[in-house]
């Protein structure tokens, strides 16, 4: 399981790897988000303990809340339908048949190969 930092964190690289950002692009919004954080947090104890029984709890509860919503959407965009699953059988059940297919040919050209070497006698 998870920790909420850790959940936000792979929420975080998951939403940038969905809008392909470049890992100079992740760094920057990385630095942008801690900094913005700071300056938060910084506000927040300067503004004494009336701010700090109201805002704490929210900017606390922020990242795992974000983290935990970007892992969702995350997990749900890589879902794999029914009918996904339905394509993905379909295709091994082909595959399989080809495989099956080709050593029945195989076999077949054994046979003969071996009929035509015993001089048409059969040993099967």
């Amino acid at each position: 399981m998870l920790s909420s930092r850790e959940a936000f964190k792979v929420g975080l690289l998951a939403r940038c790897t969905v809008d392909n950002l470049s890992r100079d692009e992740t760094l920057s919004l990385v630095k942008r988000a801690s900094e913005k954080l700071a300056g938060m947090l910084g506000d927040i104890g300067s503004l004494g303990t009336k701010a700090v029984g109201i805002s704490a709890p929210l900017a606390l509860a922020a990242p795992p809340i974000a983290g935990g919503l970007l892992g969702l959407g995350l997990a749900k965009a890589t879902d794999i339908g029914d009918e996904d699953v339905k394509a993905v059988k379909d295709q091994e059940l082909i595959s399989t048949l080809r495989m099956e297919s080709e050593r029945l040919k195989r076999q077949a050209a054994a046979r003969q190969f071996a009929k035509a070497r015993m001089g048409g006698r059969s040993h099967y």
